[in-house]
């Protein structure tokens, strides 16, 4: 298990690093059941930025990781909640968009799944309220990440 996860970091970030990524951790031949795990837009929803734009650099990332190894899983999560308002309404307008390309996206590569972390977060039997499992407004504290650890896990196991 790997984890390469930057703070701070915008999509288009996380794009220029994934070929480095799929080399140092996606060595051919890859055990079949190598997946990757993407929850990528948090920072584009909190800037002012464009979240079409977003959107598109996660499916460049998907892209890159299919040229390298279309037999590679692919989870895709839409983004966690946030506690501030305006945020929040950018996430959901970041999730529905990337919620449609991942359905469309699907129609031709069977191994990209949707994991909904943000139902998740919004599960009060996972959070008691949406502050008890975040950091900050927008990034998960210890509580959060089991919960992010048990809706991928779940999302795995289901497919």
């Amino acid at each position: 298990v790997d984890h390469a996860g930057v703070g701070g970091e915008e999509a288009s970030e996380i794009e220029l690093r994934v070929p480095a990524l799929l080399t140092s951790f996606f060595t051919a031949p890859n055990h079949p059941d190598s997946k990757f795990l993407i929850h990528a837009g948090t920072n584009d929803c909190s800037g002012a930025g464009s979240l079409q734009a977003a959107v598109d650099n996660v499916e460049d990332i998907i892209d890159l990781i299919h040229a390298a190894d279309p037999a590679i899983d692919v989870y895709v999560a839409l983004i966690i909640p946030s506690t501030t308002g305006a945020t929040n309404t950018r996430i959901n307008t970041f999730n529905g968009l990337l919620a449609t390309m991942l359905t469309t996206y699907r129609v031709t590569k069977s191994n990209v799944y949707t994991v909904d972390m943000n139902a998740a977060f919004l599960d009060t039997s996972n959070c008691s309220s949406l502050g008890a499992c975040l950091d900050d407004n927008v990034h998960p504290n210890n509580t959060g990440y089991l919960v992010m650890a048990q809706t991928w896990n779940t999302a795995i196991g289901a497919n």
